[in-house]
């Protein structure tokens, strides 16, 4: 974790489960578990449920007036269409039309917006656009998520969260989770029905450990980064840099992907 300048407040559970904290994203993050074999968090989020931290990933509010014609220029997607409580997958292109980064954006208001994004460069041009303009990007590390993935996730729930069921995908409500305010997102990266819980990084692990608590009889079990990994590659979900030119250049041509060459084209 020697280049980690962004601290998970979950890091003692993650090395108590026998992780070394590798780096992803500036945060040390729990590639592998001691006491769970990846086939067995790969097996858990299949067929029952598991839990993962995955606040790596960086979350910006981009908040203002101007909030919604900035993200249509930073981002591919018709910003319009997303209301309050929606969200959309979109992608991040350069100035030659080439794929940079990805995010799910999530509208909390009229003018207000939640981008979370991986390790592109995603911020920078959400920074770059706004400046003259009347919007705030506030970059958030308090902010943690938790992500509870696998088909028996909204069983559990549903024990915790009214209306949890009707929730519709791509969809999200600000609730409570064992007392704490939370935000929880109806998406993933595993291909399976799973839940997103944004929370306090005072409230996550009080978060952590009553899910995994009340979840044992479930079968639910804490899940590594690189379980993760398996999952969204059977699911065809992209990692960037990893599954891109930039990572793996083509000998007679620049770094650099189209959204058809990636198939998401969609976006």
């Amino acid at each position: 974790m020697a280049n980690s300048w962004r601290i998970s407040a979950l890091a003692h559970r993650h090395r108590a489960l026998g992780s070394a904290l590798e780096d992803w994203n500036g945060m040390g993050t729990a590639w592998t578990y001691g006491a769970t074999s990846l086939s067995e968090a790969h097996e858990a989020i299949r067929t029952r449920a598991g839990l993962m931290d995955v606040s790596g990933l960086k979350k910006v509010h981009y908040v203002g007036p101007h909030a919604e014609s900035l993200l249509e220029y930073a981002t591919s997607r018709d910003i319009s269409k997303i209301y309050p409580g929606k969200s959309a997958y979109a992608t991040m292109l350069n100035e030659a039309g080439k794929f940079v980064d990805d995010c799910v954006i999530y509208r909390t208001g009229p003018n207000a917006f939640m981008v979370v994004h991986g390790a592109g460069s995603g911020h920078e041009m959400l920074v770059r656009s706004a400046q003259g303009r009347q919007v705030a990007v506030l970059f958030d590390d308090d902010l943690h998520d938790l992500s509870l993935q696998g088909p028996l996730a909204v069983d559990f729930l549903a024990e915790h969260v009214p209306g949890i069921r009707e929730l519709p995908y791509f969809h999200h409500l600000q609730t409570r989770l064992f007392g704490c305010s939370v935000m929880i997102s109806r998406t993933g990266y595993t291909g399976e029905r799973g839940y997103e819980i944004f929370c306090k990084a005072a409230d996550a692990p009080l978060l952590w450990d009553s899910i995994l608590e009340k979840g044992r009889t479930l079968g639910i079990i804490p899940c590594a980064f690189t379980a993760l990994d398996w999952l969204r590659v059977e699911s065809y979900l992209l990692f960037f840099p990893y599954d891109n030119s930039e990572k793996y250049p083509f000998a007679d041509q620049p770094a650099g992907d189209t959204l058809w060459e990636l198939g998401l084209d969609f976006t």
